[in-house]
């Protein structure tokens, strides 16, 4: 277990650099588009033209995104994200046609947890913490 939470904790510091990385080459993309839009009209203007050409690519490359997304929610045929979805769907339809039991039950739950500390610590211990 523990190499699993390295290996997504290094996972976790690389996305986080990279992403550092992209959004610094991003300003300094938009610098010098600001810069290159400079050379024709009044700085104020510029800025707006730089803003709505920012926008504008946001705005593609999330329909861009939502296309591929769309085409891609396909589900998996596996036996056990089959099960999965199975026992997520019953385990709804339990706790939805019983909803103040199911209220009661998760606030004694939570209050019981809370003022336990013997509870607290075999709870982290189940989970992995």
């Amino acid at each position: 277990m523990r190499g699993l939470q390295m290996r997504l904790a290094i996972a976790a510091v690389s996305l986080l650099i990279a992403g550092v990385g992209l959004i610094a080459a991003i300003v300094f993309f938009c610098i010098a588009v600001y810069c290159e839009f400079l050379t024709f009209i009044d700085p104020p203007m510029a800025a707006l033209a730089t803003a709505g050409a920012a926008l504008l690519f946001s705005i593609i490359v999330i329909l861009l995104g939502q296309l591929l997304m769309g085409r891609s929610r396909r589900w998996s045929r596996d036996p056990t994200v089959e099960m999965g979805r199975k026992l997520g769907e019953q385990a709804r339809t339990l706790l939805s046609s019983n909803k103040r039991a199911t209220f009661f039950a998760l606030l004694a739950a939570g209050f019981v947890v809370g003022a336990s500390p013997r509870l607290r610590k075999i709870l982290r211990a189940l989970i992995g913490i």
